[in-house]
This record gives structure tokens, C-alpha cells and sequence, in this order.
């Protein structure tokens, strides 16, 4: 199932996590705190939806894959059904850090982003 519009989000109990950018961008698309299932524990917010309590959760794509994947859930069962807001992430690194490990990482990030 893919959503193709925010306004088709409205059919849905989200689950989200109070204080987040993925809460804030649901905010901003029109949903009200009311409308939410907010909790502050995102392992709470995947058993609800792994028991169906929820239709889905509200926050960043690989950090859920990642919970999923250490609550030993088949990842099959899952699916992106909306993108509410994309955005880049860095690495900081010390002065001193050795240019050759940053110039490892980075062609690394390149070949598995492919």
C-alpha cells in the first residue's frame, strides 16, 4: 500500500513519538496532538504495531528497521508507505582524525548508497 497524498494520512491511528521532526511534520500537515497515539518509547509504539493497535508509526525510516530487526520481526511484513519529509545526515569527525579512515568511510558510503 503506498499513500499519495497527506490528506489519505488522516485514514490512518499514527503512531508517534511527542517532540520529533516526523510528529512535527504531521502537525504541519494538519493533524492535531488529539489525532495521534503519542507514547515516548518507540519500542512501545512497534508492539502496537506488531499487535495491530496502530496502523502506523510516524518516525525515521531506519531507526524502526533497526528496532524491528533486534525485536527479531520479519522485516517482510513491513513496508514505507509515505515519506513525510526527507533530509541529509553528517558525520563530524575531529581535526585529528586520520584523513585516510574519512576517505575510507566515504567511498564505503558511496558504494553501499548506490
Amino acid at each position: 500500500m503506498i499513500i499519495s497524498t497527506p490528506d489519505a494520512l488522516h485514514n490512518y491511528k499514527i503512531a508517534t513519538i511527542p517532540g520529533t521532526s516526523t510528529e512535527k511534520a504531521l502537525f504541519d500537515i494538519g493533524f492535531r496532538a488529539e489525532e495521534l497515539d503519542r507514547f515516548a518509547n518507540l519500542s512501545s509504539q512497534l508492539k502496537k504495531l506488531k499487535e495491530n493497535r496502530v496502523d502506523a508509526i510516524a518516525f525515521s525510516v531506519e531507526a524502526v528497521w533497526q528496532l524491528l530487526q533486534e525485536m527479531e520481526s520479519d522485516l517482510s511484513e513491513y513496508e514505507v508507505i509515505y515519506v513525510l519529509k526527507e533530509r541529509d545526515l553528517y558525520f563530524a569527525f575531529s581535526k585529528e582524525t586520520n584523513a585516510k579512515l574519512i576517505a575510507e568511510l566515504n567511498e564505503t558510503l558511496k558504494t553501499q548508497l548506490k
